[in-house]
């Protein structure tokens, strides 16, 4: 299904892997999603810091389960920009594909989470 070209902005059609770009976005808004639905069965606090030492530090509350996909879903939007501002073809390449790696580590991460501590 192709969306009408009054839509799209002509700028975006510059971005190599175009379809690439749109699938991680809607990835990450389905994750923020799935994070905040999944609050019905996360206890109130969730370990979600897991760089901190093993005490109530690495606790936060159980909507902060959305933080990675949002953090990833900025990290997609900052590539895009870029890559519709440079010429390297090489570097757009890049950019998309470290897109859609940190959206899987993010939705790895949730899922791991999820599983781990909510009650499936």
């Amino acid at each position: 299904m192709a969306l009408p070209k009054q839509i799209i902005d002509p700028r975006f059609e510059r971005l190599p892997l175009f379809k690439l770009i749109i699938v991680t976005i809607v990835t990450n808004i389905v994750v923020i999603l799935l994070g905040i639905l999944s609050k019905i069965i996360l206890p109130p606090q969730i370990p979600i810091f897991f760089g901190l030492p093993q005490t109530e530090e690495q606790l936060a509350p159980a909507l902060f389960i959305t933080i990675p996909p949002i953090i990833s879903l900025i990290f997609v939007l900052i590539n895009s920009i870029m890559a519709i501002n440079l010429e390297s073809s090489y570097v757009k390449k890049s950019l998309a594909f470290a897109s859609l790696a940190v959206t899987l580590l993010s939705t790895i991460a949730v899922f791991k989470i999820i599983f781990l501590v909510g009650s499936i």
